[in-house]
């Protein structure tokens, strides 16, 4: 892979995840009929480019830790979506469907949250585009065929070849700056840091 800058947007987020996941399929997305046009666009997006790689759960690249739901999948709710879960069910995720760029609410966020407001139901965390890179670039580490559990606290410390800055202080359901991502040109890591749970590189 050549060199990548550091992603800014979600169109970004798939040029580098179809170099990246190259190797697993020569048509890792669908057809554009078949994704409802009434997703969000950054779900929409994602769908098209990787909706059949999506489809190939439990052994696709993108529900190995937590799961994007295939598009069959989808839930439906009162003008909202559900499109993805925690692994144990621990979280869901949804947004409302009709804008552009909604903010994404999961359910069973940290603990500490959930103790510090027991009756409250969804916590907001922040717009679906960001959700979404951080999401899938989380899914595409941990679906890698080679995976290891660096003893660091982050991928500088631990490293001896350089990693360039790919997504940092990704939104997630765990809130903001949880999960950063950066990559190494030489050997094609990608590595998760994952603020408190450690770091994982995939390639």
């Amino acid at each position: 892979m050549r060199r990548r800058a550091v992603i800014t947007s979600i169109g970004e987020m798939l040029d580098f995840l179809h170099l990246f996941l190259a190797p697993l399929s020569d048509q890792p997305g669908l057809p554009e009929s078949s994704v409802p046009d009434d997703l969000p666009a950054p779900l929409r997006q994602l769908y098209i480019h990787f909706g059949a790689l999506i489809h190939r759960c439990p052994n696709g690249p993108f529900s190995t830790q937590d799961r994007i739901s295939p598009v069959h999948k989808l839930v439906r709710d009162q003008g909202e979506l559900e499109f993805a879960w925690e692994n144990q069910g621990n979280w869901r995720a949804r947004c409302e469907l009709g804008i552009a760029d909604p903010d994404v609410y999961v359910d069973h966020p940290p603990w500490t949250e959930h103790d510090r407001d027991p009756g409250h139901k969804w916590w907001c965390r922040g717009p679906l585009s960001r959700f979404v890179v951080t999401l899938a670039l989380q899914e595409a580490v941990m679906g890698c065929p080679y995976l290891w559990a660096v003893r660091a606290e982050t991928t500088p410390e631990a490293s001896t070849v350089p990693f360039e800055p790919l997504w940092m202080n990704g939104q997630f359901a765990y809130g903001e700056g949880t999960h950063s991502f950066l990559f190494a040109p030489e050997g094609d890591i990608l590595a998760f840091d994952c603020r408190d749970q450690g770091v994982l590189w995939g390639s």
